[in-house]
């Protein structure tokens, strides 16, 4: 659902293979994210990048991570109501690449299928 008038980037069956969102300028104001069970922390690796091309993932340094709890199977940046918590955004100049993965800064598998949306502008 869009969120103050932005768009939206629906994601799923994230890996630990880095997966192109978008290859030109974003902002992004909101991020849900999701694992299908409750059996490990899950991270959501997010990457300023134009291709899948420019990050190795366990060896490129993330720009942004987020942490799905084991102990929980949701995660978001942004309030409960998926609303921004930095007015400004997360600016991604280059583009963005994702990648799901069991580290913060890894390379392994996910524990669980991971999912979500990602609020732009």
């Amino acid at each position: 659902m869009p969120m103050f008038g932005s768009d939206y980037i629906q994601f799923s069956s994230l890996t630990e293979t880095a997966q192109l969102v978008a290859s030109h300028t974003l902002t992004i104001t909101a991020i849900r994210a999701f694992a299908s069970a409750v059996t490990g922390d899950n991270y959501v690796q997010l990457f300023d990048a134009s291709t899948t091309g420019d990050v190795t993932v366990g060896t490129t340094k993330p720009t942004w991570v987020v942490m799905i709890p084991g102990t929980s199977n949701a995660a978001a940046v942004s309030d409960s109501d998926g609303l921004p918590t930095t007015p400004a955004g997360l600016l991604f100049k280059n583009g963005i690449v994702m990648a799901g993965t069991g580290g913060s800064i890894d390379n392994s598998a996910p524990e669980d299928d991971i999912f979500g949306t990602i609020g732009v502008v």
